[in-house]
């Protein structure tokens, strides 16, 4: 019994660190839309970009949120596997 409540206090802390992902995704995002104008449009405008600061580009808005896609999915993987582990301890 005491597995079975190990694993349904895993998968909530699973999901709890989820949603913390997502809270962060989306204020990196704004972020970007708020900052972020891409160099091949800046081009296209002729406008000289040498004069940027660096956080212009939105380099840690986009790690960000490469990092927390790759978390998401290796965590929605174990979450998988240990609802599977769970269903299994069920039917036993």
């Amino acid at each position: 019994m005491k597995s079975k409540k190990s694993i349904i206090a895993l998968l909530f802390l699973i999901v709890i660190i989820v949603v913390v992902l997502l809270v962060g995704d989306f204020m990196a995002l704004a972020d970007i839309r708020d900052d972020y104008a891409s160099s091949e449009l800046l081009e296209l405008l002729k406008v000289d970009t040498s004069a940027f600061p660096d956080w212009t580009e939105g380099k840690l808005e986009w790690t960000f949120l490469t990092i927390s896609m790759i978390a998401k999915l290796f965590l929605m993987g174990v979450n998988f596997l240990l609802l599977r582990k769970l269903l299994k301890l069920e039917k036993s």
